[in-house]
């Protein structure tokens, strides 16, 4: 048992050769499927079978470099041991209720204080619960199914080896965005206003998604499934939330606002949390 554990944490301690060899492996096929796309068919809704396809495989770019990644760096042991402990689902149940429903709540946050300021806003029918799951797992495929397990699952721990918590989500909120940049120009998640100001807002919200996940990750053992779903309601949540409350177009833009503003005071508490974690792993440690 003692070697296996050892193998574990070697694994996690590698060197910085090996992350950009990741880095490197996550772009490149990610890239190499995104680009002729991009380049083919900018901006165009209506893309060819083939190219979809293209799109769609170029979110798996993460996951398959961390898998050949780690093969290629310590072989077919390491790869399962990888898998092994990334891959496992013991996590305690009120994860889920919060990853699931946490972002979606951002958006009720909103409607309870455009509520207290004197608008106006009711909730939908018992279908609109259905229209929200629907919503949210329409999400997962396209991005956190093929990202989580290199992202969070293998890069993140990895920058931890070498940087503090708070520093290594950063640091991966950067490269994250970084690597979505073909896909800018590929309908229908693209970002039709490619201005500076567009770019540095977007990359900001990555940022900040990179921070709420990272500090899930640790709060988690670095589960990958808790890490695929709360990227699927991050990505998902506005639109998961707003689909069961019924409001007038202001009163909808107001709680958007005010949703806003409750989901960067939770990156600002988890960013804290991360910074001070530190601290209590040097603690820990001494």
């Amino acid at each position: 048992m003692a070697a296996r554990g050892e193998r574990i944490e070697a694994l996690d301690d590698s060197s910085l050769v090996t992350l950009w060899a990741y880095f490197i492996g996550a772009f490149a096929i990610s890239w190499t499927l995104w680009v002729p796309v991009a380049f083919l068919f900018p901006d165009n809704a209506a893309l060819p079978p083939w190219a979809i396809f293209l799109a769609a495989a170029g979110a798996y770019g993460p996951s398959l470099a961390a898998i050949s990644t780690a093969l290629i760096h310590g072989g077919a042991p390491e790869l399962q041991l990888f898998l092994a402990k990334r891959l496992k689902t013991r996590v305690n149940w009120w994860w889920y209720i919060i990853v699931l429903f946490g972002p979606p709540a951002f958006v009720w946050s909103g409607a309870i204080v455009n509520v207290l300021m004197g608008g106006h806003v009711r909730l939908a029918g018992v279908e609109a619960i259905g229209r929200s799951a629907l919503i949210f797992a329409t999400f997962i495929p396209f991005g956190p199914l093929g990202e989580e397990l290199g992202w969070r699952g293998y890069a993140l721990r990895k920058l931890e080896a070498h940087f503090s918590p708070l520093v290594s989500s950063l640091v991966l909120g950067v490269v994250w965005a970084a690597w979505h940049a073909p896909s800018f120009w590929i309908s229908p998640i693209g970002m039709p206003q490619r201005t500076l100001t567009a770019v540095v807002l977007w990359t900001a919200y990555t940022v900040s998604f990179s921070v709420l996940l990272s500090y899930v990750a640790r709060r988690t053992n670095y589960s990958v499934l808790i890490a695929i779903l709360l990227h699927a309601t991050l990505n998902a949540g506005a639109a998961m939330g707003a689909a069961v409350l019924v409001a007038s177009a202001s009163d909808m833009q107001a709680i958007q606002r005010w949703s806003v503003y409750v989901q960067w005071l939770v990156v600002i508490a988890a960013a804290t949390a991360l910074a001070r974690s530190r601290e209590d792993d040097r603690a820990t440690q001494s």
